[in-house]
């Protein structure tokens, strides 16, 4: 899918942008300035994308409830949202709810590979449709060049060759 994406107001490649559950918020061990980071695509093909995925999640949000009893997903619910009622919230409710798929909306549009990425996202500040727009605002970092300390410390680890 086709998105804009824009750090610090500059446009940048999609390939080169990576948001991962494992690094997400790290700042790793070496740190680095952190920038603005802005995506934004067409909402059509987005909900296209997003609903089934969306009631996927509430269908199972709904059967665990109907087990275990209600869980609100942000504070004052009541009932779990629909997709129109979820973009509706106010900002601290909305991103309660689409924190359970923040990463999914942005592996919809950023395709980098470890050999691409020179961008490391840091946070997901803001998801919501805007103008017949999807919109993603967050922070990220530069990719630290050369090895990391795991892959310095590791190559350490290398079993040596013996006679």
């Amino acid at each position: 899918m086709q998105a804009d994406v824009t750090i610090d107001g500059r446009n940048v490649d999609p390939g080169t942008v990576v948001f991962d559950r494992f690094n997400f918020g790290r700042q790793g061990d070496r740190p680095s300035a952190i920038h603005d980071f802005v995506l934004v695509a067409e909402q059509g093909p987005f909900l296209e994308r997003f609903t089934s995925l969306f009631e996927r999640v509430m269908t199972e949000l709904r059967d665990d409830d109907a087990r275990c009893g209600f869980e609100p997903l942000y504070d004052g619910a009541e009932r779990l949202p629909t997709l129109d009622e979820m973009f509706g919230l106010p900002h601290s409710a909305r991103m309660q709810v689409m924190s359970r798929f923040s990463f999914e909306i942005l592996a919809m549009y950023l395709t980098a590979r470890d050999e691409r990425v020179r961008w490391v996202g840091m946070s997901i500040d803001d998801i919501r449709l805007e103008d017949g727009r999807l919109r993603v605002t967050g922070t990220v970092r530069r990719r630290a060049r050369g090895p990391s300390l795991f892959e310095r410390f590791r190559r350490r680890l290398k079993p040596r060759a013996t006679i």
